[in-house]
């Protein structure tokens, strides 16, 4: 099964059940074209890819557009021999005119079979080409190969609804959401602040390092405690089990 307008319709319908999703489903879903990034030539549309990591989408669009008109006629290999210089003046960064070089390097002489490979197959091929991570081969997945059952948990826009829909205070350390209020720790909203930012599963002690400044005495427990009962305050307050997920790594954002 494909990603097609009537599976996406179905994915929307069930999505759409958590907030913070609804929230960009009813903002975006009319804008959203399945097809406006597919193409057979991987490497062009890894590049589009690339142009679109971090930066707005209006930026994205006029990147995009200049980088369409300067590669427009010539061959993969043409691109590949495009002075770095002449790409950056597309409007990206040295590093990504870099990256997009790495990508056309790499089709260049690749023969892996991305079409009948399995997602996370692919995503382990994407992520050895320096400049593509796990976000725009999650990307790739969903919009080039049109596959189903991708959900990219560190992307941007999802952050941004979390943030909309969950406003953090982070003077006060206030949770609000529907006029509700919920006081933090400090520890409990820089717990929030760093699994946030992160597109993978932080584990303890990662957690112990970076949100507790690793003490050598500090247990393994400790921890787990404050975020069983971070977890529980939020559940009791804003009646949301899944806002802090456990996964077999470590603890995420939802």
């Amino acid at each position: 099964m494909e990603l097609n307008p009537q599976t996406l319709k179905k994915a929307y319908s069930f999505l759409s059940k958590d907030e913070c999703l609804k929230f960009l489903i009813d903002r975006f879903s009319n804008e959203i074209d399945i097809n406006e990034r597919q193409d057979d030539n991987f490497a062009k549309a890894l590049s589009y890819l690339i142009i679109e990591q971090q930066v707005s989408f209006k930026a994205a669009i006029k990147i995009k557009e200049r980088f369409k008109l300067k590669i427009t006629n010539l061959s993969n290999n043409e691109v590949l021999n495009i002075d770095l210089n002449e790409l950056k003046s597309v409007g990206v960064s040295y590093r990504k005119a870099e990256y997009i070089k790495n990508v056309y390097e790499y089709f260049d002489s690749s023969s892996f079979d991305f079409k009948s490979a399995s997602s996370e197959n692919v995503i382990t091929e994407l992520t050895k080409i320096k400049g593509i991570g796990l976000w725009s081969s999650e990307m790739f997945l969903m919009f080039v190969l049109l596959r189903i059952d991708i959900f990219s948990k560190g992307d941007l826009a999802l952050m941004n609804s979390i943030k909309r829909n969950y406003n953090i205070d982070l003077n006060s350390r206030e949770m609000l959401k529907n006029n509700i209020k919920l006081k933090l720790t400090e520890k409990e909203i820089n717990t929030i602040t760093y699994l946030s930012k992160s597109e993978k599963p932080v584990n303890i002690d990662e957690l112990q390092e970076k949100v507790w400044s690793y003490q050598s005495d500090i247990e393994t427990h400790t921890v787990e405690t404050h975020i069983y009962r971070l977890r529980k305050k939020i559940l009791n307050t804003f009646n949301d089990k899944d806002f802090i997920i456990s996964e077999k790594n470590g603890y995420q954002i939802k």
